[in-house]
């Protein structure tokens, strides 16, 4: 769910929550005019009004947190269903990244359903920008469908991942992996198509 959409829902639920806060205080009033006295209803009023904007500001510190600290990867290049030689330098944009955490790029390819990561994770650069040198195939594979997909690894998934290439280079025999490192997390998908 994007940010927007979390704010959207926020300001709907405390919009609701006002005005069902008034239809309460509408019907006191109707239902008992004999006991609303000239201090019950303003006093309510303000205990009321004051927590629906406790809670709105709450919401809005904690959406702004969520904002700092929720990681993004973007795949800048190559572009969907773009044409790619067998060897690609993936290029792209990242953001709140924790030093624990690592991108890896993911070949997939649509004919065999196994997940292929590459021999190593990508390069960070300190102004957000990453680059990873990428393998897209075998030489036979022209005109093939592949997934390229850009995962966020914390240290035990990394581990996963590393442990997966030693053993694939130690037998020589790439077998894929059948799903991503639990822990791991997708954050774009886009396909290509092998020149």
């Amino acid at each position: 769910m994007s940010e927007s959409s979390i704010v959207a829902i926020c300001v709907a639920l405390i919009s609701s929550l006002s005005a069902i806060i008034c239809k309460i205080i509408d019907k006191t009033k109707r239902k008992y005019p004999e006991k609303n006295t000239k201090t019950k209803i303003p006093n309510i009023l303000f205990i009321l009004s004051f927590i629906v904007a406790i809670s709105s500001v709450g919401t809005l510190i904690y959406l702004q947190f969520l904002s700092k600290h929720t990681p993004d990867i973007v795949i800048n290049y190559p572009t969907d269903n773009e044409y790619v030689e067998k060897t690609i330098v993936v290029k792209g944009r990242y953001k709140n990244i924790s030093k624990n955490e690592k991108i890896w790029i993911f070949i997939y390819p649509l004919k065999i359903n196994h997940y292929y990561p590459q021999n190593t994770s990508a390069e960070l650069e300190a102004n957000g920008k990453w680059s990873s040198l990428i393998y897209v195939g075998q030489d036979n594979d022209i005109g093939q469908r592949f997934n390229i997909v850009a995962i966020l690894a914390n240290k035990n998934s990394t581990i996963e991942i590393e442990d997966y290439l030693r053993t694939a280079k130690d037998k020589q025999d790439w077998y894929g992996m059948e799903e991503i490192p639990e822990g791991a997390l997708k954050f774009q998908t886009i396909t290509v198509v092998r020149k």
